[in-house]
């Protein structure tokens, strides 16, 4: 009988430690519980092909997700992500569509110059180079305008959110200016790689997802900059008497974001093959803001860990609702009303958990 009840005292100690005191237990026992549920009520949801599919579309996503949770950390929101994402990608599109002999065509142009022709006669070799010197340019842009959001919101000392509105407005602007507004398109083939090509059967961008969430964990946990980084946004005075640069630390988590955004732009000019100045601006970027809440993220604390999780019981979660609302008439308007109220209730929990944790340390 003693051993049973030290059995159940451990396994209660266990839950009490991992699940109900710990975001990434709970996050793991909301995917196993959305996974079953889905196995259970629809077929479609255990097929190989749902999989690769979820995987393929959580990975840009997931990327513009720790571009905006590193920011969290820091002490601030970034919303321009997608802005940037879209930027990158236009200048790559129209770096690419420039070497092929033409400047490219847009969507309203009757009398625009297929790019075919040029494309057909350069080698396969030839080809890459140009696509791998435009993921260059793209994060370069990337880089550039997370540098500009930095210099606003650490040297300036610009609220976050407002700065990053203002240059989510400049980068979509500069997007129209450019293109007229309207979509880039004409790429050679090989450019669907970086979005829809595959690598022994698992989508080439969750191999990028996966290895920048590696490469930020490590930042995070086991370097200065990630120290800096949590002490910035946990106690900025703190940090600033203990002899950090805290401007200089948010320029860097901005500059990193922007970088991480290029990537996620570079991903969905592949997999759409069209560049588009208005691409997600609304529904991506809440949806990372989503993602970043569910974890448990905020200034000062958090793990990449959990965006990873939360990405992928999010997808699961949207995955499952897209089989078994597909014959439902307005299925989309229901879907954002589930959103938005999982979002409401995530933040009502955090909330109480801040509270909790604030009671007993």
């Amino acid at each position: 009988m003693g051993k049973d009840n030290n059995f159940w005292d451990k396994l209660k100690n266990f839950w009490e430690k991992n699940v109900a005191k710990s975001r990434t237990g709970q996050l793991v026992i909301a995917l196993i519980f959305i996974t079953v549920f889905f196995w259970i009520a629809e077929d479609k949801f255990m097929r190989v092909q749902t999989y690769k599919s979820m995987l393929l579309q959580m990975s840009e996503l997931g990327i513009l997700a720790i571009a905006v949770f590193i920011c969290i950390l820091v002490g601030g929101l970034n919303v321009s992500v997608m802005a940037s994402a879209n930027l990158s990608a236009v200048m790559a599109g129209m770096f690419i569509l420039r070497f092929t002999g033409s400047a490219g065509y847009w969507a309203d142009q009757a009398t625009a110059v297929d790019t075919t022709l040029a494309i057909e006669n350069m080698t396969n070799t030839q080809i890459n180079l140009l696509i791998l010197g435009a993921v260059g340019i793209a994060i370069t842009m990337g880089t550039l305008a997370g540098l500009l959001n930095g210099l606003i919101v650490g040297y300036f000392h610009l609220p976050p959110l407002l700065a990053t509105i203002g240059s989510g407005f400049l980068y979509t602007g500069i997007f129209k200016g450019i293109t007229g507004g309207e979509s880039i398109f004409g790429y050679p083939e090989n450019l669907e790689f970086i979005g829809n090509g595959e690598i022994l059967g698992i989508p080439f961008p969750f191999y990028l997802f996966l290895i920048l969430s590696v490469v930020m964990f490590y930042v995070l946990n086991y370097t200065k900059l990630g120290y800096r980084i949590m002490m910035t946004g946990a106690n900025e005075t703190t940090a600033i008497f203990s002899g950090i640069n805290t401007r200089d630390i948010k320029l860097k988590t901005f500059t990193m974001a922007g970088t991480l955004s290029a990537i996620a732009g570079m991903i969905i000019l592949g997999r759409t093959m069209s560049a588009n100045y208005d691409y997600g601006l609304a529904t991506y970027v809440l949806f990372t803001i989503f993602v970043a809440v569910i974890s448990g993220s905020r200034a000062g604390f958090g793990t990449v860990i959990n965006i990873f999780i939360a990405m992928f019981a999010l997808q699961s979660l949207q995955t499952g609702f897209n089989y078994m609302l597909q014959t439902v008439r307005g299925n989309t308007y229901f879907r954002d009303f589930i959103w938005g109220v999982l979002l409401i209730v995530f933040l009502i929990i955090n909330y109480y958990a801040n509270v909790r944790q604030v009671e007993e340390g």
